[in-house]
């Protein structure tokens, strides 16, 4: 592909030494056969727009909560998306708020937003999203009585971050591994709920969505548990 203006002003940016040098020079080779339009855009063109990918995910908010409340407040406020909306108003106040609130009502926090021991476990359970789910449905009785090879396979949907095009259905005879689903989108749709208080975006379609499409390794890890 075509070299974007932001990566030949990022790369041109470079000449001079920052700090002691007040310019910097850049030369450009340029092939004969090149493009004028493209030379043209490259040095007069303006960079992409940088938009922050941050988001406040409760799992980076349980693991500074460990540390105390401050250090995570400190996270956000030097945050480059805090930056970028500090003309404003501190852009994650509102939602910090509403999921410390969230967290509360989930017992993983007490009054003064210090871990209690579901939160402590909740904290230690990472997975590639929907931490919540993985963390509340492994810490509810819906596994007391589940096999434990049915359990593993099933961790897959949860710890996998491939998804296919389409809902992956569990097998109709693996009647363990279709009840963790079932349980497992009950608690979704439990947390979905739970959240509406505190106006969180926790769609309980979408999640129960991505684990269907994240399934398929369910039954090759149930096969390669029995042998």
């Amino acid at each position: 592909r075509k070299i974007k203006a932001g990566e030949y002003t990022q790369m041109s940016g470079r000449a001079g030494r920052r700090g002691l040098d007040t310019e910097g020079h850049v030369i450009n080779i340029v092939a004969a056969q090149a493009d004028a339009e493209l030379v043209q855009y490259l040095g007069k063109g303006k960079a992409e727009v940088v938009m922050s990918q941050f988001r406040v995910r409760f799992g980076t908010m349980l693991e500074c909560l460990k540390w105390g409340k401050g250090l995570l407040e400190m996270l956000l406020m030097q945050s480059f998306m805090q930056f970028q909306t500090n003309s404003t108003v501190p852009c994650f106040k509102d939602e910090y708020d509403r999921k410390l609130g969230f967290l509360q009502a989930l017992g993983w926090l007490d009054g003064s937003h210090a871990l209690t021991p579901k939160g402590e476990a909740a904290r230690r359970i990472q997975v590639c999203d929907d931490e919540v789910l993985a963390a509340s449905w492994a810490m509810s009785r819906a596994l007391d009585e589940a096999d434990a090879d049915d359990i593993v396979a099933f961790l897959s949907c949860l710890v996998n971050d491939e998804e296919a095009d389409e809902e992956v259905p569990l097998p109709a005879t693996e009647v363990g591994l279709r009840q963790l689903q079932a349980s497992c989108e009950e608690q979704q749709r439990a947390l979905t709920k739970l959240g509406e208080p505190f106006q969180l975006r926790l769609n309980a379609a979408e999640s129960i969505q991505r684990i269907r499409k994240r399934s398929g390794l369910c039954e090759a890890i149930l096969l390669w548990q029995r042998g």
